[in-house]
């Protein structure tokens, strides 16, 4: 059954993660209580998205929000494919806790961490690793 999530940033990233697969040494903001926190360099956001600890969108907009609709462990239906268009296809997302999150890439927080701004909205899954399409 899908879900929606949404997600909002004032930096033009978008993120879905599961917090359990970020690494703990990923150089996020440590002001846990910051209104606008910082961005993680753009050389640590290639390597978690490479790694498939996080997928990261980019909206070409600062202060942008996007509403997505998960499907897990099943297709679209077939309008929903027949009208969008594949923006990605094949990356993988590891989902180790089945805790998804989606949030403004500034407000990503390692396990056990909780941003006090933060607007993340949380679905859960079961634990593994998703071979991810995104569509728009």
């Amino acid at each position: 059954m899908p879900t929606d999530v949404t997600a909002a940033s004032r930096h033009e990233h978008l993120v879905l993660y599961d917090p359990g697969a970020v690494p703990r040494d990923l150089p996020v903001d440590p002001d846990l209580e910051a209104q606008d926190p910082k961005l993680p360099p753009a050389s640590a956001i290639r390597e978690v998205t490479s790694r498939g600890d996080a997928l990261i969108l980019h909206i070409p907009e600062e202060d942008c929000e996007a509403r997505m609709r998960v499907f897990v462990n099943e297709d679209p239906p077939e309008p929903i494919r027949e009208r969008s268009a594949l923006v990605i296809s094949g990356a993988t997302l590891t989902v180790p806790t089945g805790t998804l999150r989606a949030d403004g890439l500034e407000f990503m927080a390692r396990p056990g961490d909780v941003r006090k701004h933060s607007e993340a909205e949380s679905i859960a899954v079961p634990p593994g690793d998703y071979e991810v399409e995104v569509r728009e």
